[in-house]
């Protein structure tokens, strides 16, 4: 019996895979976004927001907590875009970006951090990704769970890239800058592979960002701002999730689990998509694994 996945992977490049995922990524969540009365999908969601040249994406690495309060006025002064676990700071960032996946370690936990800091998602703008990976239902109950805390929820139109090798990567971009993918006016869902960290730079060069910066993306060790120490907790009753990340490396750059690491995609996609549009991509601080191939912003 012939496998047709197998036999589309092999005949279809991987860029014409990724229209085909675009396209049927756009119809479910359209029917999503229909139900629920929710902002109509957006290929380029950050553009009518955007009021800055340069993005802080912040992470979650502890290195956030060497930041002084000169640094953090600067970061203040430009937009920002916090993901994930970035909910436990007490920095408001411009955007939030929320995967889906990762409500799942804890729903009790997530609603309750939810519940002590009313005010937090209250004034960000929260974009939910990785909804298409989901059944119907499971979309339907988180979605009803967080418009109960966030002002302003809009799903993330996001596709993969369905390739296995850094050169197959490679070959997949140069098709999709061919085609006009990342330019600020293109109108398929933004590119996905490996980490959330490589579709938010995704999302910050299509609206046109010259300047793209990276707060706590350490990936040289497993150490996360709320479990330092020193963390302060910014409201009563915070939960902190359960330990998932294992070994002295973060897993999206160990290459144990394959070449396609973060710093591999981000390298490959500095030299073929930022570099060519004059956009920056750097680190805040020289203690991320990924310096001194991306400059560090504060040394």
């Amino acid at each position: 019996m012939v496998d047709m996945k197998a036999l589309k992977r092999a005949v279809l490049p991987p860029w014409l895979r990724y229209f085909a995922k675009s396209w049927r990524a756009h119809r479910k969540l359209n029917s999503i976004v229909r139900e629920h009365g929710l902002p109509p999908l957006e290929a380029n969601p950050l553009l009518p927001r955007k009021h800055s040249d340069t993005l802080f994406i912040l992470g979650s690495g502890a290195s956030v907590l060497s930041y002084t309060p000169e640094q953090w006025d600067i970061i203040s002064r430009h937009d920002t875009l916090g993901f994930d676990y970035w909910a436990l700071h007490s920095f408001t960032p411009t955007y939030f970006v929320l995967e889906l996946a990762k409500i799942d370690w804890h729903l009790e936990c997530m609603v309750q951090n939810f519940a002590a800091r009313p005010e937090y998602f209250k004034n960000a703008q929260v974009f939910l990704k990785d909804v298409d990976r989901h059944d119907l239902t499971t979309i339907r109950q988180y979605i009803h769970i967080l418009r109960r805390y966030v002002g302003s929820l809009e799903l993330l139109w996001d596709a993969e890239i369905p390739v296995n090798t850094v050169n197959e990567f490679e070959g997949a971009l140069v098709w999709l800058d061919r085609l006009g993918c990342f330019s600020n006016n293109h109108s398929w869902a933004v590119p996905r592979n490996r980490a959330s960290l490589f579709l938010l730079v995704n999302l910050a060069a299509r609206a046109g960002y010259k300047d793209i910066v990276l707060c706590g993306v350490d990936l040289n060790n497993t150490d996360y701002f709320f479990r330092s120490p020193s963390y302060l907790p910014p409201a009563n009753g915070i939960c902190i999730p359960p330990v998932y990340q294992s070994g002295r490396v973060h897993k999206t750059n160990d290459p144990q689990y394959g070449q396609m690491t973060i710093a591999a995609l981000l390298d490959t996609f500095d030299r073929v998509v930022l570099q060519p549009r004059g956009i920056t991509l750097s680190v805040a601080k020289s203690s991320s694994a990924l310096y001194p191939r991306f400059p560090a912003y504060f040394g």
